[in-house]
């Protein structure tokens, strides 16, 4: 009994604290920011042709140089820890090389569970990028491959 007090005791105190697995990384959405409406696309799904995108070619209805990240997370509705956060990692695709790394705070969860963390990046429309996201301390990344392209 004496060796179970320590134990159980570990347990009430991580739960109070709560671990990384007490949030998720539900999607990784990317949407382009057009320059002439201040609009933003759909969600980016990868099959696009985002080919001259910042001259508003291909899938662009019109120029576009940034973008906005959408990390939608999910945990126990209503739920807050100052501990939450989400970390962003994004790589030119072509020659695997860190292009930003950011964190940000998650704030109070929703009454369904959900909170949307934006990243705003810039300078965007040549490079082809994959964008990971993951809940800080987690090793699962969640991640989604925005097709840049640009030339004649």
């Amino acid at each position: 009994m004496k060796r179970l007090i320590p134990i159980l005791l570990l347990l009430v105190v991580s739960s109070a604290i709560g671990g990384t697995d007490a949030i998720t990384i539900e999607a990784v959405q990317a949407r382009l920011f057009y320059h002439y409406t201040g609009t933003l696309s759909e969600p980016i799904t990868g099959n696009e042709s985002l080919w001259n995108t910042v001259i508003g070619e291909g899938a662009a209805k019109e120029p576009s140089t940034a973008l906005l990240v959408d990390v939608v997370v999910a945990g126990p509705a209503g739920e807050y820890r100052n501990t939450w956060k989400v970390e962003l990692e994004v790589r030119d695709e072509t020659n695997n090389k860190i292009v930003t790394r950011r964190t940000a705070e998650v704030g109070v969860l929703s009454a369904s569970g959900a909170f949307h963390v934006p990243f705003w990046l810039e300078n965007t429309g040549c490079q082809r990028l994959k964008i990971r996201a993951r809940v800080k301390g987690s090793s699962k990344w969640t991640e989604t491959v925005v097709p840049f392209a640009c030339g004649e």
